[in-house]
């Protein structure tokens, strides 16, 4: 249990430490997260393909 409330703290920190610096920096936090959208976007898409490229050739 104290390892736990240990973990929560520690957490918790760190989620306001990450948070004063998108605060800090809204710009830089912007484009990182539309880099990260755009990635995971590409990744499903690409998935998506393989997947279907799969299926017709089954047929």
């Amino acid at each position: 249990s104290s390892l736990a409330s240990r973990a929560t703290q520690q957490l918790r920190t760190q989620a306001q430490a990450v948070s004063e610096i998108a605060r800090e920096n809204p710009g830089t936090t912007t484009s990182i997260l539309g880099i990260v959208g755009i990635i995971g976007f590409l990744l499903g898409v690409a998935v998506g393909q393989t997947l279907t490229d799969t299926r017709r050739r089954w047929y």
